[in-house]
């Protein structure tokens, strides 16, 4: 992949990216890149869980009573002390009837309890996506968008998805890649993040350009 000089000037700056139909509008904002809050993943737990189970499919309803999210999983180890899911191969998809759903799958992955978390302020829950994490919209060919990444962090009821881990985008027409990110899939924006080390590289794949 080339990389520009409009690129080397993009050092320390956000890429906002609107993908829809095919099409990708980004913009610039400032960008610090030491800004971001660094997420803490729990470690792995060594007491013994309170329900185990394998080949294992859960849905989360909203208050219409319409399903807001289908997860599944090869097993589902739950810790109630720690509020704790652990799973293995998860995959979400997330729901909404007037838009295209959105899947996540991963190796592994933590469920985390947050809004019964008393030390935590928060009404929505946490999923912790890691090891070839693929991101994927359902729709047809030309909405076509698959993001890949290390880490991601889920906040199912907000639909809110986040990473610092290094992101690669593909689309129809666009390859991306970008140190860091952060979406709200109702609105399908996107904003990428740089750094030192990645850079935000945006290629036209369809022209061969930059």
């Amino acid at each position: 992949m080339r990389t520009t000089t409009k690129n080397q000037k993009s050092l320390g700056i956000l890429s906002s990216i609107l993908i829809g139909l095919g099409v990708v509008l980004f913009s610039w904002i400032i960008f610090s890149p030491d800004s971001r809050k660094t997420q803490s993943i729990p470690s792995v737990l060594a007491d013994e869980p309170d329900y185990y189970a394998k080949k294992a499919t859960m849905g989360e309803y909203n208050s219409d009573g319409n399903l807001e999210y289908r997860l599944k999983s090869d097993s589902v180890r739950h810790y109630e002390s720690k509020l704790v899911t652990e799973l293995l191969k998860p995959q979400i998809t997330i729901l909404d009837s007037n838009q295209t759903p959105w899947s996540i799958r991963a190796e592994t992955g933590l469920m985390r309890s947050l809004s019964r978390d008393t030390n935590i302020e928060s009404k929505d829950d946490q999923l912790v996506f890691k090891e070839n994490v693929v991101v994927s919209n359902e729709g047809p060919p030309i909405d076509a968008f698959l993001l890949r990444t290390e880490i991601l962090f889920l906040y199912p009821h907000s639909r809110y998805i986040e990473s610092d881990s290094n992101i690669l985008i593909e689309t129809k027409q666009y390859r991306i890649t970008a140190a860091n990110m952060n979406s709200h899939l109702n609105t399908r924006w996107i904003d990428l993040g740089s750094s030192q080390e990645q850079r935000v590289i945006i290629q036209d794949i369809t022209h061969g350009l930059e």
